[in-house]
Order: structure tokens, then C-alpha cells, then sequence
């Protein structure tokens, strides 16, 4: 056999992002396909295996050639992976569009790293309060001549600031669906409503995702901070425009320093999150269940679960540290208790049944009240978690605990309520 069987060393694994290497393997040897789950085989255009990936926990531990490696096809894969070594390295200010359940007007900078800006006037808005406003992010990120590679860096990137965001700021944060759906919408045409099936998307003429610069301060307002003990609040005070915490600067700078694995962890956590807002309009029970996984990922290790009932008790165990105001074990295991219901099929919440009624009735009351318990205290028990990082921190960042609503039967209210209509987005 050739002496260049082991190509790993020729193809920087464990150098070169592994995205990226696959980015650059794919150009040469277009065709794949994966006979055991450690491994991934890249093939010619005639379906000849000439190179195998290995990876060991999700990560590339070695390159082998195959039977179809020639001297023509070694020499291709050394040149694309040194041009994505050395071209265009350089720093690039990128950005993207993402939107928030309220205008976003003002500029905010997280030092070097990354800047909020409002939506330039010309961008489609919504024409509504509560809906998906665009607003801009521009952030730095290592350059490359090789625009796939670039494109990939600046997916990721803009895929982690969304998920941060979404976790400090009270108001939703998303971005842009990277996959095709269509649905049917109504419109209104010529005074007559219309049905139409349209694909999802936003579309801002002239927007490139490379900027030459950061835009500079001035450009717009400074966005409005507000004192961490109100901004995050049981009952906030509502804004018509997008705000932010006086210590999302601090919380941004100890996710910085995390390890590694700590980093991804949270990241993790953080797309559990963002996926509970997600389902809401679709599944409270996929809600539910998405609040608990993103608890567990922080909770949890593997070692525990090997234990008996270990998942509880580490659930447990990490909100009655972290969680806003010191639940009791009784809500704690009334949230951890539906979910595993649900999970394992034994239950829907509220309206995911099936019989949406216009009144009140006990069990959706019941449901709605696990729902925005778990949403309350996962949510504040996540950022508080994230700043007990900082061993300077000697208090929560969260301390507001769940408030309850309960009167005693026959109390009379200054509100009367004579409907109850189901709702259709995330609690806010």
C-alpha cells in the first residue's frame, strides 16, 4: 500500500473546523456514503471509496485513503485544504438579520465581538406590535477566499448570538428559517380575502451578509438599558420598543470565558430554550418538555444517569440551586412529573388534546399554570446558572420567584372576564 495511507496529518484534522474540512473534501470527491456510524466515506464520481473519515464523539480523528486514492486525487485534497488554511484569514465584519417580538431601535455593542442595529428604513416590517421585527447584527469573524467556508462561519455565528439573545432578552429572539416551508396565509386583495401557499422568508433587497466595517456609533440611539431588578421582574413593565438588561454585557463576557465544553453546553441549553418558544404555538406539551431538556443539559452527566432515578434528583437538585425565588419540591416535582407524563405519552396539556373551549375549565387552568411555572423558573435558573460563573457574583442575577394568582373562592375581581380565548404565542 502507498505510504500516504494515513492522510490525516496531510489534511489537518484536529486543525482545520471539521465543517470545513468536509467542505473542501466534498469539491474533490463529490459523492458519500456512511456503512458504519464511525465512519464516513468519500467517494469519486464512479462511487469509488477513496477516502474515510473516522470520528470518535462526533469529532474527525483521522483521514484513510481508499482504494480509488490516486497521486491526481492526494494532490487535489492537499490544495483545497491549504487554501483553506491560508487564504484569507483576516478578520471580516459580518452580519445578518434576525427579528424580536418588539421594535428594535437602537444600537447596543458587545465590545470587539458584535453590535446590534436597527432594521435599515427600507426593510419590510410587520405593521403590528406584537410581531417578528427585523432588526440587524453585525459581529467579526476569521475571513476566507473561500465563500462556502465563510458562509458556513457566518451561519454558525449568527445561529449562537440568536440563541444568546434569547436567552437574556425578555422579549422572543429568531432568526430566519435556513429551510424551506410553505404554509397556507390569508390576504386581503381587492376588498376580498384570499388564500395563498407561500414559502416562509424574509428578503431585505441589497443586504450582503460582509460588511466593509462596523457601522459606527451615531448611527442610531444608544438602546435603552434597564436596572436588572426590574428587567427581569415576575411582572415586567411592557415597552412598545425592544430593551435590554444593564448586564447583558457582563453575561456575554462570562459565556466568553467558560471552557470550551462549558460553552457548549450552554449553547445546547440555549437551543432547548429557543425551541420551547418555537413549539408553543404548536404543542404546549412540546413546550414543557423542551424547558425540562434544557435544564438537563446543564443538570445532568453521564455518570449520573447511571444511577437510579439520578435525572430527577439532579433536576431537582440544579433548580432548587438556581431556580428564581427557591421553588418548593412540591412545583419542582409537579413540573418533572408532567413531564416525564407527557414524555412517555401518558398525557397532552390543555388545548394539544384536541377540545379548545371558550371557558374556563379546570384542567387547562391546571396545564397553563405547569406551563408558565416551568417557563418562569427554567428560564431564570439558566441565567442564573450562567452568572454564578463569575465567582465574584455572590447573589442570583434572578430572584423573583413565581407569583401566584389565587384568591379565595368568591373573591370578587376589578377585572371581569367573560371570555377566554386560547393563546397562540410563547408567555412574554
Amino acid at each position: 500500500m502507498a505510504r500516504w495511507d494515513d492522510l490525516s496529518d496531510d489534511l489537518a484534522v484536529g486543525h482545520l473546523d471539521d465543517d470545513e474540512l468536509t467542505i473542501v473534501l466534498s469539491r474533490v470527491l463529490p459523492r458519500g456514503a456512511q456503512m458504519r456510524p464511525s465512519e464516513v466515506e468519500y467517494r469519486t464520481s464512479s462511487d469509488e471509496t477513496a477516502l474515510t473519515l473516522k470520528y470518535r464523539d462526533g469529532l474527525i480523528i483521522s483521514a484513510l485513503s481508499g482504494p480509488a486514492m490516486t497521486p491526481e486525487i492526494r494532490q487535489s485534497l492537499l490544495d483545497e485544504v491549504r487554501a483553506a488554511l491560508s487564504e484569507g484569514q483576516d478578520p471580516v465584519i459580518l452580519r445578518a438579520v434576525l427579528f424580536s417580538r418588539r421594535p428594535i431601535e437602537g444600537m447596543w455593542r458587545f465590545r470587539d465581538n458584535f453590535q446590534i442595529l436597527p432594521a435599515p428604513p427600507e426593510a419590510p416590517r410587520p405593521g403590528m406590535l406584537i410581531a417578528d421585527h427585523p432588526f440587524v447584527i453585525e459581529f467579526i469573524a476569521p475571513g476566507s477566499a473561500d465563500w462556502q467556508i465563510l458562509r458556513r462561519r457566518w451561519a454558525r455565528r449568527t445561529r449562537e448570538i440568536a440563541l444568546l439573545l434569547n436567552l437574556i432578552i425578555r422579549y422572543r429572539v429568531t432568526s430566519p428559517t435556513q429551510i424551506a416551508q410553505h404554509h397556507w396565509t390569508i390576504t386581503v386583495e381587492d376588498g376580498k380575502t384570499v388564500s395563498r401557499w407561500a414559502q416562509d422568508g424574509y428578503a431585505l433587497d441589497g443586504f450582503t451578509i460582509q460588511a466593509p466595517d462596523w457601522t459606527p456609533p451615531g448611527h442610531a440611539p444608544e438602546l435603552a438599558r434597564v436596572d436588572r431588578g426590574s428587567y427581569f421582574s415576575y411582572w415586567p413593565s411592557h415597552s412598545d420598543t425592544g430593551l435590554v438588561p444593564d448586564c447583558m454585557g457582563e453575561l456575554l463576557s462570562i459565556f466568553e470565558g467558560l471552557a470550551a465544553e462549558e460553552r457548549l453546553n450552554l449553547l445546547r441549553t440555549a437551543y432547548w430554550y429557543h425551541l420551547s418558544g418555537d413549539v408553543w404555538r404548536q404543542s404546549q406539551s412540546l413546550h414543557l418538555v423542551s424547558l425540562v431538556n434544557a435544564i438537563e443539559v446543564l443538570a445532568d452527566s453521564a455518570a449520573d444517569r447511571r444511577q437510579p432515578r439520578a435525572p430527577t434528583r439532579k433536576f431537582l437538585e440544579f433548580m432548587r440551586e438556581f431556580a428564581p425565588g427557591s421553588p418548593s419540591r412540591r412545583r419542582l416535582e409537579n413540573i418533572y412529573d408532567t413531564r416525564g407524563q407527557v414524555s412517555h405519552g401518558g398525557r397532552l396539556l390543555g388545548y394539544d388534546g384536541g377540545d379548545i373551549g371558550w371557558g374556563l375549565n379546570q384542567q387547562s387552568a391546571v396545564d397553563r399554570e405547569v406551563g408558565d411555572d416551568a417557563s418562569w423558573l427554567c428560564g431564570g435558573a439558566i441565567l442564573n446558572w450562567l452568572w454564578a460563573q463569575d465567582q465574584d457574583h455572590e447573589t442570583r442575577l434572578i430572584d423573583a420567584g413565581v407569583q401566584g394568582r389565587r384568591a379565595k373562592p368568591g373573591t370578587k375581581s376589578v377585572a371581569v372576564v367573560t371570555t377566554v380565548i386560547p393563546t397562540t404565542d410563547r408567555p412574554e
